[in-house]
C-alpha cells in the first residue's frame, strides 16, 4: 500500500502540524466516508462546500445569461472559517493528544 511522507513538523516535534490529517480527509471524503473527512480535517470538508456553492451558482448563472461567467468568489467570513476550523483543529487533535494521550488522527 502506498504511503505518503511522514509530516516533518510532526517527527520533529510529535504533534501535529495545522495541516495534518488533510490528505486523510481528502481520501475519506472521496470515498464517500463524511464523518471520518471531518474528523480528520475540518476545513477539507468546508472547501469542498465552498468549491460545490461556486461550481453551482457559476453553473446557474452560465445557464441563466447564455455566457460562462465565475463571478462567484470567497467571501471574507469564508476565509474567517477556514482560518478558524484549521486553529481549533490544530490545537484540538494536540490538546487530546498531549492532556488525554488521544491520537485522533491514528483512532480513526
Amino acid at each position: 500500500m502506498f504511503r505518503f511522507p511522514p509530516c516533518l513538523f510532526h517527527l520533529a516535534t510529535g504533534y501535529y502540524c495545522p495541516g495534518c490529517g488533510g490528505t486523510r480527509a481528502i481520501t475519506s471524503l472521496l470515498h464517500g466516508q463524511i464523518l471520518n473527512s471531518f474528523l480528520y480535517h475540518p476545513v477539507v470538508l468546508y472547501a469542498a462546500g465552498l468549491f460545490l456553492r461556486i461550481f453551482v451558482v457559476s453553473g446557474l448563472e452560465t445557464v441563466r445569461s447564455g455566457h460562462f461567467s465565475c463571478s462567484q468568489k470567497l467571501k471574507k467570513y469564508d476565509i474567517f472559517w477556514i482560518l478558524f476550523l484549521t486553529i481549533a483543529h490544530f490545537l484540538l487533535i494536540n490538546a487530546l493528544k498531549a492532556f488525554w494521550g488521544l491520537d485522533l488522527l491514528e483512532q480513526i
